[in-house]
């Protein structure tokens, strides 16, 4: 998108309801198990969401049956819908990946012909904070239908402008999940004692090392490279951690160090000038990217 587009681009402010159609959602009894066993229609709470990283979601954890979804208030929301948890806690987002019903822990919104679903996704999330902050009650927050419907939002007025930052925004994502997915899928090797009771592991991304350090009859202070081990792992190309080093005979004392690592393998320990007095173990848990 050029940035000409984006600077000549109309927005006016306008409520969610002229964007969308807010609907809310209802739970089966829980007591009737028709309305639960056997069901294939996706019935999605914000504990689903809790652990949900991507945007299009498919289904949660249960899903109801024809009985269940005629039992209450919950109705079918059509695929591009936005799910926007209101309640327990306020400003989970997803988008309908196929139709889906909800409990009554949301405040969806079905994008209206004038509005890009992706773009109400980024939108809504843009105003978690706002929309969070206009949530009542006692016991904990909730955002209402009526309050809802009536957040005050700025938009393009342009469909396309929309589209155009959600595709933006979307590609960004897209490398982000595709990421997940990788790391999701990639094997760890088993723990491999390298020297002592230093050890590493490692995938085709990551080299992770974990390692209790005996301080000898010197002490380290200042800023020194101490070599702790020489791996068999050569990295393309590697990051720089620091890492905090705990006294393991003092649960209270933490030495604050750094990690670097060289090309050849080697991993060394460098203190920042602290003090760390010989005759502690130190340890110490870190990730390698490679």
């Amino acid at each position: 998108m050029d940035k000409e587009d984006y600077a000549m681009a109309e927005w006016i402010e306008c409520k969610i309801s002229d964007i969308g159609t807010v609907v809310g959602g209802a739970t089966p009894s829980t007591k009737k198990a028709e309305y639960y066993e056997g069901g294939n229609i996706a019935w999605i709470t914000p504990k689903d969401l809790s652990t949900f990283s991507g945007r299009y979601i498919q289904r949660g954890e249960k899903s109801i049956t024809e009985t269940g979804l005629k039992s209450c208030s919950t109705q079918l929301l059509p695929q591009n819908t936005v799910l926007f948890s209101s309640r327990a806690p306020i400003g989970y987002v997803a988008i309908a990946a196929n139709e889906v019903c909800t409990n009554q822990g949301f405040k969806s919104v079905i994008p209206n012909e004038v509005t890009d679903p992706l773009f109400l996704f980024y939108l809504l999330k843009y105003n978690k904070d706002k929309i969070e902050g206009m949530g009542s009650g006692t016991t904990f927050k909730e955002v209402s239908g009526n309050t809802m419907k009536n957040i005050v939002v700025k938009v393009p007025v342009d469909k396309e402008i929309q589209t155009k930052i959600a595709s933006l925004l979307g590609s960004i994502d897209d490398k982000i999940e595709e990421n997940e997915r990788i790391n999701k899928n990639l094997k760890w090797s088993q723990w491999t004692n390298i020297k002592d009771s230093i050890q590493y592991r490692y995938n085709a991304y990551n080299i992770e090392v974990r390692f209790l350090y005996w301080v000898t009859d010197t002490d380290y202070s200042g800023h020194q490279s101490i070599k702790i081990a020489q791996m068999n792992v050569c990295p393309s190309a590697y990051t720089k951690e620091f890492v905090f080093l705990r006294n393991t005979g003092s649960g209270d004392l933490h030495y604050y160090a750094g990690i670097d690592f060289t090309t050849d393998g080697g991993i060394y320990l460098v203190t920042m000038g602290s003090n760390i007095p010989a005759g502690v173990s130190l340890e110490a848990h870190f990730m390698l990217g490679r």
